[in-house]
């Protein structure tokens, strides 16, 4: 499984959208991708066709876009990782933070 730090920041907006909007409905479309985000929807398509050859998005043409199971993890790991990486870009003192809520996978292991 790919680390979410090797991922490029638009595949990483791609995969915490795709996962909000499969929360609130089942899938997601590239153009309900793209609106959320405010992105060209070329940036997405290239996003969507390098996860999906990674193996973290189901992506067709001209069919809903959904996160495979391992997908699903790295989104959740992703949305996570966002209150320490904010709290780190804004030089907070990360010992407030536990090591769980900097690292959601080794808080798996």
């Amino acid at each position: 499984m790919p680390a979410p730090e090797g991922l490029t920041t638009n595949q990483k907006k791609c995969l915490e959208a795709i996962l909000r909007l499969m929360r609130e409905k089942y899938a997601a479309r590239k153009r309900e991708i793209s609106w959320q985000l405010g992105m060209k929807r070329d940036e997405v398509v290239k996003a969507l066709r390098d996860l999906s050859s990674m193996g973290l998005v189901h992506c067709a043409p001209y069919d809903l876009i959904t996160l495979t199971p391992i997908g699903k993890v790295m989104a959740a790991d992703i949305v996570a990782l966002q209150p320490a990486e904010a709290a780190f870009r804004k030089g907070d003192d990360l010992n407030s933070f536990s090591l769980r809520e900097l690292s959601p996978i080794a808080g798996r292991r």
